[in-house]
């Protein structure tokens, strides 16, 4: 739960909807950002998800005049609203209505729900356009509206920018930090204010077009100067040409557990702090960047944790490290021990391992570990009754090694020795030609999932969990081929849905368009 309202959207960030930067600046870096400590209420990070939610001064106040366009903008408007305290969650108690949703209650993180507030608002931006441009009593008013707004943003700034707002934020967690922030994010709310005041000049004055074009160009140039405080290409060494460390394995090659990740670093000449974590992250192989290069990560970086998962990752990060070899881990990258706490935990998860070097560019050493074969026949099978029971096996023989495998079946399976001829291995596909001397069982250290199917010589069998994680099958004696297949029914029943979804949203276009040209015949 802790987790889930960690990153609703806290109301006094809905100042950085004009103001850019208020609750995260780009050198707030990747540690700690003040003012969301002191005003975001965090659970469990200290940055933000989202590390800008600028709209735009312009953007909003011609939302506003789209409001009062017609019916269809009346209904965004209200769209707008239900998302946006959707989007803060836990702060006004829409949490506790996505609660009682099937689906919703399983959303997290209520920023996400932003993008769609944010799609509202774009159009209403552009209905207001076309209505300011048209209307030039409209257009005037407007003009006064966003003038009065932009001088009282400059009184703000100037007096913030003054000796005499410093006693307002005494006492006040980080108040210098919010200080500093609106200083530097409330310029482009008095810039936007003006710029769109001048451009509804040119609408009263019955030139449309260039006001049209004036109002685009406001709304893109606003969202284009607040780009520093969300998007960061960085240099391109550090972010993209990332070359993995060497290493080697047999088919389908090697698998990598990132123990721990990188220390902190001092930045290269031409690199931010960021460049640096990044590329930091990426040579030492963390979760996610190791899919770049293709090679297997023993662990996840996601928002969704399976719960197998999640569940096996409750014993201690010694013990993971070392059971990894369970699941065809061949090599760990960790920084170099400096307590003898760590030495001790290092000595231990790489027993029998060979120390391969260390990475100079991240201080990440690397070593290569004795583990069981992506595919392989147990010596040893056990039958358990579910998950959980896989799972304590597992973590009870910690230090047994794998011959023995743990299947979640309600009926025996055999065991008998055998050996993998060869193993091919795609994004969705695995082939794996084997034999045994009599029946026995097949465990493929591929992640156990449901959508997989699996045939020997053509003739469908079903796929076990094995070790809680991974996959296994019944093998019949002799030499045999084994395909596995990732096709999950979801994904093309959701192919339907979407089919359907585009047949009825032609069709009511059509029907419009018809009824359109029928109700213009006299």
């Amino acid at each position: 739960l802790s987790d889930m309202n960690q990153w609703d959207l806290a109301p006094w960030r809905l100042i950085e909807f004009i103001s850019p930067g208020f609750f995260w600046v780009p050198e707030d870096w990747t540690a700690v950002a003040p003012v969301f400590v002191a005003l975001g209420n965090p659970i469990w990070f200290n940055i933000p998800m989202t590390e800008s939610v600028f709209i735009g001064a312009a953007t909003i106040m011609l939302a506003l005049a789209g409001l009062r366009k017609d019916r269809t903008a009346y209904l965004l408007g209200i769209s707008a609203l239900i998302v946006l305290w959707v989007a803060m969650g836990r702060y006004l108690g829409a949490r506790t209505i996505q609660n009682m949703l099937p689906i919703v209650k399983g959303f997290r993180y209520g920023e996400k729900f932003l993008p769609t507030f944010l799609v509202c608002i774009a159009v209403l931006a552009a209905f207001g356009a076309d209505r300011l441009a048209a209307d030039r009593r409209v257009a005037l008013r407007a003009a006064i509206s966003a003038t009065v707004f932009a001088l009282l943003m400059l009184v703000v700034w100037a007096v913030l920018g003054s000796a005499w707002s410093l006693p307002l934020f005494q006492g006040v967690e980080q108040g210098q930090a919010i200080r500093t922030h609106l200083i530097r994010g409330i310029p482009h709310a008095i810039i936007a204010g003006f710029a769109l005041s001048g451009c509804l000049v040119m609408a009263i004055r019955d030139m449309r077009v260039p006001a049209l074009i004036g109002m685009v160009m406001v709304v893109w140039c606003s969202a284009l100067a607040a780009v520093p405080y969300a998007l960061r290409p960085g240099h391109p060494d550090a972010r993209v040409a990332v070359p993995p460390p060497s290493l080697t394995a047999s088919p389908p090659g090697p698998r990598v557990m990132t123990v721990q990740s990188p220390r902190d670093h001092v930045p290269r000449p031409g690199w931010d702090r960021i460049d640096q974590f990044v590329f930091d992250l990426s040579a030492g192989l963390v979760p996610n960047t190791n899919a770049w290069h293709k090679i297997d990560s023993f662990g996840v970086d996601s928002g969704f944790y399976p719960l197998r998962w999640y569940k096996l990752n409750q014993i201690s990060r010694e013990d993971i490290a070392f059971v990894a070899r369970r699941y065809g881990v061949s090599h760990l990258l960790f920084p170099a021990p400096e307590t003898e706490r760590g030495k001790e935990i290092v000595a231990r998860v790489t027993k029998g391992g060979t120390r391969l070097g260390t990475d100079q560019r991240n201080g990440m050493e690397i070593w290569e570990v004795p583990h069981r074969p992506w595919a392989v026949f147990p010596s040893n099978v056990l039958t358990v009754r579910d998950a959980d029971s896989a799972l304590e096996a597992v973590m009870q023989n910690v230090d047994a090694g794998w011959d023995t495998a743990f299947i979640e079946s309600s009926e025996h399976l055999p065991s008998a020795s055998g050996s993998v001829v060869s193993v091919q291995r795609d994004l969705e596909r695995i082939v794996v030609v084997a034999e045994a001397a009599s029946d026995a069982t097949l465990v493929v250290n591929d992640a156990y999932w449901p959508g997989w199917q699996a045939s020997i010589d053509g003739q469908k069998i079903p796929i076990y969990p094995a070790d809680a994680l991974v996959r296994a099958v019944r093998w019949p004696a002799g030499r045999h081929t084994l395909i596995m297949k990732y096709d999950p029914p979801e994904v093309k029943f959701g192919m339907w849905i979407s089919l359907a979804g585009l047949v009825a949203l032609c069709s009511i276009c059509v029907a419009i368009r018809f009824r359109g040209r029928s109700g213009a015949e006299p």
